[in-house]
């Protein structure tokens, strides 16, 4: 599909935003202005601390980040982007979401509604990332998150 408009993109920005919003007391969402091209910056943080944050930002594209060092895409401004933005977010609140960790290093693993799963790995910045940890995915420290409304028991 073609890029969108500016302002289709932001209306469906705001239509995820408002759905994380609409928790209430289980989630502090922020929103900014980004950059002097009047780009924008959400940000969503859990009350509960089992639970991932996550945050994008929005100029000519959408980068979206949950996680510490993977779970990171920059995504265009279309429509099959932004619902699979939307999917990214669901799964994050709903707790279908599983991070796993070694030295600079972690992979995100989302569950999607439709069942699928995507998953994306980052490496962080030093000499540390640079070595190889063969088999890390397997053996590494491995966090299941727990869903926003996990906060209101």
């Amino acid at each position: 599909m073609t890029e969108m408009e500016s302002a289709q993109v932001e209306a469906h920005l705001r239509s995820i935003e408002d759905l994380v919003s609409d928790l209430g007391s289980v989630v502090t969402m922020t929103h900014q202005q980004f950059g002097p091209a009047g780009g924008h910056m959400v940000s969503a943080i859990p009350a509960n601390p089992r639970s991932l944050a996550f945050s994008w930002i929005w100029t000519d594209e959408v980068v979206f980040e949950a996680g510490r060092e993977g779970g990171r895409w920059e995504l265009e401004p279309t429509a099959a982007d932004l619902e699979f933005l939307g999917d990214l977010v669901a799964a994050v609140v709903a707790g279908r979401v599983v991070e796993t960790f070694a030295a600079s290093r972690s992979t995100v693993a989302f569950a999607l509604s439709s069942g699928g799963i995507v998953r994306e790995t980052g490496y962080g910045g030093g000499l540390v990332s640079l070595i190889p940890l063969p088999g890390w995915r397997r053996w590494g420290r491995r966090i299941q998150y727990e869903p926003y409304a996990a906060a209101r028991r």
